[in-house]
């Protein structure tokens, strides 16, 4: 009798749907477990990102700043570099000036004393000829009456030929001062070329560097945003086991309702309190707020430990009464 009741048992037990109940539950739980674990993962990965974000945008700042500190530092040593130059150019032209004028003055002196010292020798050469000439200028006065007159004009001839040698003089001065600073002029205006295409080459460095950079930036991103879609896609997958789950425990609810009526009262009370708490449930489907579908598969597992507790209720009640038959 006890074969013939353990056989019995066990092809009711392979036969009896509580069995299906428990494997449900089972793969429910697994389920739930997995969505769990993979939600941490995801607020961990999220976080990960989001400070990952603040240190790339900190850097950015840093790296804009220190740029910016650069390029003034930049214009400063290249204010005093110019300053210092065109002071060296000045002092050193104004001391090549200085040694050309001492070296013309000391010419001019050696010209002068020579020229000094021919206008004596010639002067004691024509005095003789000086007195011959007013002895008879004495002799004969009214022959010579008019030599006053050329005397003077003579005179005045020769100061303004010293004068207009004087002008021609100063201005080959100013012609080689022009010269000289038209010269300085291009050396500078050269130098100045030739160091804003140094600074135009170190820029364009700097830039393809930044450019560089920001395009493994933005690969990073595109691969964090291809990561969290996947992420949203399993979590889209979860959610719909988990709707999928609780809308069979709710169908199951109607069916055993309908077989186990009469037997018991108390789980027509469970069931009744299970179908007003569906009603709150009636979320939209469509709805976009990650917090909002979180929170609704929250309630929604919390429904579904109430509904397999529910059945395990049930389940065991069963078990007694068929074990009550059977004895």
């Amino acid at each position: 009798m006890d074969r013939k009741n353990r056989k019995r048992a066990s092809s009711v037990n392979s036969t009896n749907p509580a069995m299906k109940l428990l494997e449900k539950r089972r793969l429910m739980f697994e389920v739930h477990e997995a969505y769990e674990n993979q939600l941490f993962q995801f607020k961990q990965q999220e976080d990960e990102f989001k400070s990952k974000e603040k240190e790339i945008k900190k850097k950015d700042e840093e790296i804009q700043t220190e740029l910016l500190k650069f390029c003034k530092e930049l214009q400063v040593n290249e204010t005093k570099k110019k300053k210092a130059i065109s002071l060296y150019q000045s002092e050193r032209a104004e001391k090549d000036k200085k040694i050309k004028e001492i070296a013309k003055l000391q010419h001019d002196l050696s010209l002068d004393q020579q020229i000094f010292e021919n206008v004596e020798r010639k002067a004691e050469r024509l005095k003789k000829y000086v007195e011959y000439l007013n002895s008879i200028i004495k002799a004969y006065p009214d022959k010579y009456s008019d030599l006053d007159s050329i005397t003077d004009r003579y005179k005045r001839l020769m100061i303004s030929h010293q004068i207009l040698k004087q002008e021609h003089e100063k201005m080959e001065i100013d012609c080689e001062k022009m010269k000289f600073t038209i010269t300085q002029y291009e050396k500078e205006k050269n130098h100045e070329v030739l160091q804003l295409n140094n600074d135009i080459k170190d820029y364009q460095k700097l830039i393809e560097e930044k450019i560089i950079e920001r395009n493994q930036l933005l690969a990073e991103k595109e691969e964090e945003e291809n990561r969290i879609t996947e992420e949203n896609l399993n979590l889209g997958r979860i959610f719909m086991a988990i709707d999928n789950i609780n809308q069979r425990c709710l169908d199951g609810y109607q069916k055993i309702k309908q077989d186990y009526e009469d037997q018991n009262k108390e789980k027509e009370k469970v069931i009744k309190q299970v179908r007003e708490e569906k009603k709150p449930l009636k979320y939209q489907q469509e709805e976009e707020n990650f917090d909002i579908k979180c929170q609704q598969a929250s309630l929604k597992l919390k429904q579904i430990v109430q509904n397999l507790n529910d059945f395990r209720k049930i389940i065991e009640g069963c078990r007694n009464e068929i074990k009550n038959k059977y004895k």
